[in-house]
């Protein structure tokens, strides 16, 4: 092996051989996976999606209980019940007391799931 191989070799065991990347390539990603309230549009739309279209689905006028139980299931107030049911069953199989040797953290969280989702059936479901 040659001095410049050898460095090489050294330079890349600090990583284990690994494939690395520059900090900071993915950013923004995040925000597509973070869903919160912004019901006053404070933090505006993401700085990828460029501004709001209109003719898209509204947000619907709920009460209290009714954003506190999408809040539970971390979903948007302009969310469909296709998407409420999917994320439901998402959360369901997350936080099963058997999936979880029986926790009794994920049981009580499973009973705030089941409450929020019930709120919502009544809320979305015709």
């Amino acid at each position: 092996m040659s001095r410049a191989e050898i460095e090489h070799f050294r330079a890349e065991d600090t990583t284990g051989h690994r494939p690395t990347w520059k900090l900071g390539t993915n950013n923004g990603q995040l925000w597509q996976e973070v869903r919160f309230p912004d019901d006053h549009d404070i933090f505006g739309e993401p700085p990828h999606t460029g501004p709001k279209d209109q003719s898209g689905p509204q947000a619907p006028k709920h009460d209290n209980a009714t954003r506190e139980a999408l809040s539970d299931l971390h979903l948007d107030v302009r969310v469909t019940w296709a998407e409420i049911k999917v994320r439901y069953k998402e959360l369901v199989k997350r936080h099963h007391p058997d999936a979880n040797g029986g926790s009794k953290k994920a049981e009580n969280k499973l009973k705030h799931i089941n409450r929020a989702y019930g709120i919502l059936k009544t809320c979305y479901e015709h």
